[in-house]
């Protein structure tokens, strides 16, 4: 005679198998998309490089196909052209400034070059 325990059994033994069979073909559907995100990644290399990470001298149609991945966001666009040029902030607006260490004073307390926490901050 089958019991209730023996059901239960047997269904959550089905759930389990539906559960990985869904993920497995949702996988299926991924790898199947990476070939032609590969492509557009290429493209959108091949477009940085050529244009040394300067909209400017990207031409209208390159503008668009940046404009598309950056979801129609001109400063995305613009941002993600020069991140995959590969070139530096340095060129541009020069070099960070020095930044003096954090250090606590010899005696204790809070350290000389960070501002006070605000009032709201510190009340907590």
């Amino acid at each position: 005679m089958i019991t209730r325990k023996t059901v239960a059994g047997i269904v959550v033994i089905a759930l389990v198998f539906a559960g990985a069979i869904t993920t497995r073909m949702a996988c299926g559907t991924q790898a199947r998309d990476s070939s032609e995100q590969q492509k557009v990644a290429d493209q959108a290399n091949a477009i940085a490089v050529r244009a040394n990470g300067d909209w400017d001298k990207l031409t209208p149609s390159d503008q668009q196909f940046m404009l598309k991945i950056a979801n129609g966001n001109k400063a995305a666009a613009k941002q993600l052209l020069f991140g995959l040029s590969g070139r530096t902030y340095e060129g541009k607006w020069g070099k960070p400034g020095p930044r003096p260490p954090v250090r606590p004073p010899a005696g204790g307390g809070t350290p000389q070059n960070v501002p006070p926490a605000p009032a709201s901050v510190a009340a907590n």
